[in-house]
């Protein structure tokens, strides 16, 4: 963990966001995906697009 997200715990709220599951399970279809970080923190990029 970074030592930003240590030093400032209550400004980073580091629970998971399970963006990609939440996407497929509202019948979104993943064309892109990428993951980068951010502050020592890992984010998802997503492009999705709604399957009819």
């Amino acid at each position: 963990m970074s030592g930003f997200i240590l030093r400032l715990p209550i400004l980073v709220d580091c629970r998971p966001i399970y963006a990609r599951a939440n996407f497929e399970e509202a019948d979104f279809r993943i064309e892109q995906s990428k993951i980068v970080r951010v502050w020592g923190l890992p984010v998802s990029i997503l492009v999705a697009i709604k399957d009819p």
